[in-house]
């Protein structure tokens, strides 16, 4: 040995010390924050008009759409004839899934109604989803 000691080995930065909590610091101090939720906002406003488009486009003309504050859904009124929750059991079995709107009711209210969500993003699945929901629709107005 010649007494030269050997350099010690260098630790990557990120394995010294995670800090979540410094990682959400320095994502709201350079304005990471609202540049994300400016994208999020766009994306759930073009997912609502897709979702919005596919209704006119899919669903009866007599359905009735709004918006309710407080969440990413749209809720369906359709014709009084049609069961929201006979048509959720046939939609199930085409693994489409919405939430009738009799479980918004201690009584037994809004049987016609139904609430979708637009929070996930648009697929070609979604689409075939709301045409298929359609169709069952139309066979039990």
């Amino acid at each position: 040995m010649s007494g030269e000691s050997a350099e010690p080995e260098k630790t990557p930065l990120y394995l010294l010390s995670f800090s979540p909590g410094a990682a959400i610091a320095c994502f709201l101090e350079n304005d990471r924050y609202e540049h994300h939720l400016r994208g999020m906002r766009k994306a759930l406003h073009t997912q609502y008009m897709r979702h919005l488009q596919a209704i006119r486009e899919y669903f009866p003309e007599d359905c009735c759409v709004s918006r309710p504050q407080g969440g990413f859904v749209l809720w369906v009124e359709l014709n009084p004839n049609v069961n929201t929750y006979e048509l959720y059991e046939q939609a199930i079995k085409h693994k489409i899934s919405f939430a009738p709107g009799r479980i918004f009711s201690l009584q037994d209210r809004y049987t016609n109604c139904m609430r979708i969500s637009y929070s996930n993003p648009w697929s070609k699945q979604m689409d075939d989803g709301l045409k298929t929901l359609g169709r069952l629709i139309r066979k039990l107005s």
